[in-house]
C-alpha cells in the first residue's frame, strides 16, 4: 500500500509561519508608515548689523504620536542669546510641528566675518523614535556699523567731541539762587521763632507770678495795717493802688491812702477783701 504522506504536520507548520509573518507585519507596517522627522532653519536677517538682534527660528516636522518626546538641538554659539528660547509644539492630521524662536546677536569679535565668509550657526539637529534629521547650513554675515572708509580716516567722524555742549537749565540758576535764599531766610525765622517761643513763655509766666506776688503782698500789709496806726493804712493802701490791674479798683485804693479823715481798720479790711476776691477772678 506504500507510506501514507505526513500532510496534516506540513499544513501546521505553514499555518505557524504564516502567522509569524502576518504578525512581524503588522508591527512593522505602523513603523514603516510614521512620519519621518524634518528639521528646517533660517534667520530672519542675513546681514545684521554688529549688536543688532535677529531671529534665529528652527521648525521641524514629527510623527504626531512622537511630537511630546522629541528632542531639538539648536546651538547658538558663536552668537548669544538675548532673551529665552520659545517653543512651540502642536499636532495636525497626524503630524507634530515644533517651532523653536532664538532672539541672538552678535556681541563678539568670534561671530565676525573673516576670509572665508560669514559666521555659521551650528546645524540644528531633531530626533524622533529613534531616528535624526539635521538641518541645513545656516550662514550670517554680521556687517560692521561704520564703514571701512570712516574707520581708516585721520579723523573718524564717530570719534568724541573736543568740547562740551553748553549746559542747560530746567531753573535758571541765578532764580535758584534767589529761591534758595529765600526758604533759608524763613527756615531760620521759623526756628527762632520754635527756640524763643519757651523763653517768651517763661518771661510772661514770671510776669504773671510777679503780679500775684505783689498783690497777695499788698493784701497781706492791708490786713495787717488795720491793727496799726493810720500812717501805716495809708502806706498799705498806696501800695495796693500800684499793683492791681484794674483801674477802678486802683483809684479806690488811691483814695483810701489819702482819704480824709485818716482811713480805719474796716477800710483797710474792706479794701483787702476787695483785692483779694479781684485777684482770684483773674485766677
Amino acid at each position: 500500500m506504500g507510506e501514507p504522506a505526513p500532510a496534516p504536520a506540513a499544513e501546521e507548520r505553514v499555518k505557524r509561519l504564516v502567522v509569524v509573518l502576518a504578525a512581524l507585519a503588522l508591527v512593522a507596517v505602523p513603523s514603516a508608515l510614521a512620519t519621518a522627522p524634518t528639521i528646517d532653519a533660517r534667520v530672519d536677517q542675513a546681514h545684521p548689523r554688529f549688536g543688532d538682534s535677529f531671529g534665529y527660528v528652527v521648525t521641524a516636522t514629527v510623527d504626531g504620536s512622537l511630537v511630546g518626546g522629541a528632542r531639538i538641538v539648536n546651538d547658538v554659539a558663536p552668537f548669544t542669546r538675548l532673551g529665552p528660547t520659545v517653543e512651540r509644539r502642536s499636532v495636525s492630521d497626524g503630524v507634530g510641528h515644533i517651532t523653536v524662536t532664538e532672539s541672538i546677536a552678535c556681541l563678539s569679535s568670534a561671530c565676525l566675518p573673516g576670509r572665508k565668509g560669514g559666521a555659521a550657526l551650528p546645524r540644528a539637529r531633531v530626533s524622533a523614535g529613534g531616528a535624526v534629521a539635521v538641518a541645513p547650513r545656516v550662514e550670517v554675515r554680521v556687517r560692521s556699523r561704520v564703514t571701512a572708509a570712516a574707520a581708516k580716516a585721520s579723523e573718524p567722524v564717530f570719534r568724541r567731541p573736543d568740547s562740551l555742549p553748553s549746559p542747560t537749565y530746567r531753573i535758571s540758576p541765578s532764580l535758584a539762587v534767589i529761591v534758595l535764599a529765600l526758604l533759608g531766610l524763613g527756615f531760620v525765622a521759623v526756628g527762632v521763632i520754635v527756640l524763643t517761643s519757651p523763653l517768651r513763655r517763661s518771661r510772661a509766666d514770671r510776669r504773671d507770678s510777679v503780679d500775684i506776688d505783689q498783690r497777695e503782698r499788698a493784701v497781706r500789709l492791708l490786713r495787717e495795717s488795720a491793727t496799726r496806726d493810720d500812717d501805716d493804712r495809708r502806706r498799705a493802701a498806696n501800695l495796693a493802688s500800684r499793683v492791681v490791674g484794674e483801674p477802678e479798683l486802683a483809684r479806690t485804693a488811691a483814695g483810701v491812702a489819702w482819704s480824709r479823715p485818716a482811713p480805719g481798720p474796716p477800710d483797710a479790711t474792706t479794701l483787702a477783701d476787695r483785692l483779694e476776691h479781684a485777684g482770684e477772678g483773674r485766677a
